[in-house]
C-alpha cells in the first residue's frame, strides 16, 4: 500500500512538471499529431497569412459589423478577413521554424495513467474568453493546406491537417516571437475594439483575482 502510494506521488508529480513546468512539453499522443503537421509545413511553398475578425465575446457588436461590412472567409468554422496579408519573405522563414519546432508547444489536456492502471483526463482551465484566432497561417504544402490558427489571448496554437488536428499551449519564449512577428501586420481589424477589448479582459481577470483573495 506504502509503495503505491509512493508510486502515484511520483506519477503525479512527473504530470505536473510535463504540463505546468519548466520542462513542459507536448505528450507523446499529441507529438504523433504534431509531427506529420510539421513535416507538411517544412515541405510547403507558400504561406498565406489571414486576420481574424473582432472577439465574439468582448467585441460582439464590432464584429457583427465588420461581418455585414467587410468581405470574409471561413476557416475551420472562424471568420477572416477575405483580403490576405502581404508577409515579408524573412518572416515567413522565422514562422516557418517557429511553427515547426515541437519544443515550442505544451499539451494543455491530455490522460495520466496511474499505476493501479486507471486512468485520469486533465486540461488547463483559462478565463480568456474564448479560443479566438488572430491569425490563420495557411501553409501550401502543393495541394494540401495546413492551417495554424493562433490565439494571443489564450497563447494557445490550434494546428489542421489533412487528417488530424491538435490544440497546444504556445510555450512563452515562442509566444513572444510570435508575437512579435505577426502583430506588425494587423490592419484590418479595427484597432480601437481591440483595445477595449483587452481593457475588459484585464480589468475581469482584476476582479477575479481580488475576490478570491
Amino acid at each position: 500500500m506504502k509503495q503505491n502510494l509512493l508510486l502515484l506521488i511520483n506519477c503525479l508529480v512527473l504530470t505536473q512538471a510535463t504540463v505546468f513546468g519548466s520542462e513542459a512539453r507536448l505528450t507523446e499522443n499529441h507529438l504523433s499529431k504534431f509531427a506529420p503537421i510539421a513535416e507538411g509545413i517544412k515541405r510547403a511553398t507558400e504561406l498565406r497569412l489571414y486576420e481574424g475578425l473582432p472577439h465574439q465575446t468582448f467585441e460582439k457588436e464590432a464584429l457583427e459589423t465588420e461581418l455585414r461590412s467587410k468581405k470574409t472567409v471561413q476557416i475551420q468554422k472562424f471568420p477572416f478577413y477575405e483580403q490576405t496579408l502581404d508577409i515579408l519573405f524573412e518572416d515567413i522563414e522565422l514562422l516557418k521554424q517557429l511553427c515547426v519546432d515541437g519544443a515550442n508547444y505544451k499539451s494543455n489536456f491530455g490522460t495520466t495513467k496511474h499505476p493501479d492502471g486507471s486512468e485520469s483526463v486533465w486540461k488547463t482551465s483559462k478565463f480568456c474568453g474564448g479560443f479566438h484566432p488572430d491569425y490563420c497561417l495557411a501553409w501550401k504544402d502543393g495541394d494540401v493546406t495546413y492551417d495554424l490558427l493562433i490565439c494571443f489571448g489564450c497563447q494557445e496554437m490550434t494546428f489542421f491537417g489533412p487528417k488530424t488536428a491538435l490544440n497546444a499551449d504556445i510555450r512563452e519564449h515562442a509566444y513572444q516571437k510570435f508575437e512579435t512577428i505577426l502583430k506588425k501586420y494587423r490592419g484590418q481589424r479595427p484597432q480601437k475594439t481591440r483595445t477595449k477589448a483587452i481593457k475588459s479582459l484585464q480589468s475581469t481577470s482584476s476582479r477575479d483575482a481580488t475576490q478570491s483573495e
